[in-house]
């Protein structure tokens, strides 16, 4: 009986490590108040399901759901992580990502968002959709930001 009960405690602890969300414990202050005045008046404005945002947490990036993707243009949008031209505003985006011991992937992000911008042809909202897929590619699983 021990043993069933810790292998089912082992598989919990394994598929919840897989699920590859940053705890939101790690968030700075500054950062957790951001994400949830960003989270709030987005879902609101796009009225995404909170489903489909719950997908993009473990990878899941539905290209048929504009929903969504008008979401992540809006999180990043209203978080004030983008210049007038959608660049992103790196020294912001360290500042942020110190709180949480990442600054080493500011540049992942940036790359990501150099690349995305250059898909001309497509609306902003789509560009900023591929550049958050190209995120989630490449940083490690537990420290991807979404919310």
């Amino acid at each position: 009986m021990k043993i069933l009960a810790l292998s089912g405690i082992l598989l919990i602890l394994i598929i919840s490590s897989s699920l590859g969300l940053m705890d939101p414990k790690r968030f700075g202050k500054k950062f957790a108040e951001l994400i949830y005045k960003c989270h709030r008046s987005c879902k609101v404005i796009t009225g995404v399901p909170q489903q489909l945002i719950e997908g993009v947490k473990v990878g899941q990036f539905p290209d048929n759901e504009t929903d969504i993707q008008y979401y992540t243009l809006c999180l990043w949008a209203s978080s004030g992580e983008l210049n007038d031209d959608y660049t992103l505003k790196k020294d912001q985006l360290v500042e942020y990502l110190a709180e949480m011991n990442i600054t080493h992937q500011a540049d992942i992000y940036e790359t990501c968002n150099k690349n995305a911008i250059k898909l001309v042809g497509l609306s902003l909202y789509k560009q900023i959709w591929e550049m958050q897929k190209c995120i989630y590619k490449n940083i490690p699983t537990e420290d991807f930001i979404f919310y």
